[in-house]
């Protein structure tokens, strides 16, 4: 079977399951809620379209309710959320995903978010720990989503802290890294091309094809920025601009390196987590958000709207959810209402009494690819590698593999 029709049929039986979940979605009117590690007991109320308001005397029995609403709708979303963030997804959907997992593993996020939380606060570390009781509060008093019996499995793992640092890491790494590992291979492309042909594929590539040229104070609609000069006027003269030769020296790209390249890429082309980095600068991503002063509309309220730009998927990234806390340990109830992330506690875009907020990225080259040399024991087995001509020990981390089987 292809890698491509493996990833297909992935994501045609994601949408699947998750459609037959929305089926048994259905809003319920309220359940009040009293269990082990709440300070009192609290209500859920859900609307006609089964959007939640959460009523808790203080803000981590909000959070508990809160892990207890999301399990309810999404919890099957949130699991593959943590799973492909820590490289397990293998053990839920097959062997399809066992290459996505490995990629995850040396990426490491998850390893990353073990370290945050030994760094949190006493108090963060309590919301999470509340907020992880409530979704399994709700996995101990019902029976799985249906997408697990269709993948054969009558078991789930409980939810941790670290899951919900997990699932923040995977959107803020998805909004964030970018693999541009393609300009390297065409670059070299450009440079055999050019050895091939007798000319100098380097300045082809950024003196012409992909020119990058310096800021020029110039401007073409005269008048347009008042002080400056037009392309056309003959008050300043025109600013030196970079030829074709003033190309950087990067040096002859190996066709070993090329090859090592695409074979990586072809790696991770297939990774949920991974693959959408390789789209790079043909679709960028990037969000926006604006105001309407209060003086501008009808209702005499500013208006604030903001698009964050994320990825069209079902079920969606957010869920949105209406939070009550009546804490004594502040002057003034919790009360905000917005979108949330199925697997993380609290509104990352909403309103509360006071204020409305949201939330935006902005495209940056965050990532660099090396090529490194492995030094070799006695026994043929790396122990470090070689960096700036200085060796560099490399840490063994020792990894278990779990793939469910009986869905491959």
């Amino acid at each position: 079977m292809s890698r491509s029709k493996t990833r297909n049929e992935w994501f045609r039986n994601k949408l699947l399951v998750a459609c037959t979940a929305m089926a048994f979605a259905l809003p319920a009117a309220a359940q009040s809620l009293s269990a082990p590690g709440m300070s009192a007991p609290g209500r859920i109320s859900w609307d006609a379209e089964g959007i939640p308001t959460i009523d808790a005397a203080n803000d981590n029995d909000a959070a508990f309710l809160q892990g207890y609403a999301h399990a309810r709708d999404r919890f099957f979303q949130m699991d593959l959320t943590r799973r492909s963030v820590s490289g397990t997804l293998a053990e839920l959907v097959g062997a399809s995903q066992l290459s996505s997992d490995v990629q995850a593993r040396n990426l490491g996020l998850r390893r990353g978010a073990v370290k945050t939380w030994a760094q949190m606060s006493d108090d963060s570390r309590g919301w999470l720990r509340a907020y992880a009781d409530g979704v399994n509060f709700w996995l101990s008093t019902n029976p799985l989503p249906p997408e697990y019996g269709a993948l054969l499995l009558t078991h789930a793992d409980p939810w941790t802290p670290v899951d919900s640092l997990c699932v923040g890491k995977g959107l803020a790494f998805q909004l964030s890294f970018d693999l541009d590992i393609d300009p390297t291979i065409n670059l070299g492309a450009y440079q055999q091309a050019g050895q091939a042909g007798g000319f100098d594929g380097s300045i082809l590539y950024f003196g012409d094809t992909h020119r990058i040229a310096p800021a020029d104070d110039r401007v073409t609609v005269p008048g347009f920025q008042p002080g400056v000069a037009s392309a056309t006027a003959s008050a300043s003269p025109a600013p030196k601009l970079e030829t074709p030769h003033d190309a950087p020296a990067v040096g002859s790209i190996s066709a070993e390196t090329i090859d090592m390249a695409r074979a990586f890429r072809e790696q991770i082309q297939a990774s949920p987590l991974l693959g959408r980095a390789l789209e790079g600068r043909d679709t960028p991503i990037g969000s926006n958000e604006w105001v309407i002063a209060g003086s501008k509309t009808a209702s005499g309220k500013p208006i604030l709207s903001n698009d964050p730009h994320l990825g069209l998927d079902l079920p969606s990234v957010f869920m949105e959810q209406h939070l009550l806390s009546r804490d004594t340990r502040y002057p003034t109830s919790m009360d905000v209402t917005g979108v949330t992330v199925p697997g993380a506690p609290g509104v990352i875009q909403g309103c509360n009494q006071r204020v409305c907020w949201g939330t935006t990225t902005n495209s940056l080259d965050v990532t660099d690819v090396f090529q490194e040399s492995l030094r070799l024991n006695s026994y043929g087995l790396p122990y470090a590698i070689v960096h700036d001509g200085q060796e560099e020990t490399l840490q063994w981390v020792f990894q278990n593999y779990y793939v469910n089987r009986l869905n491959g």
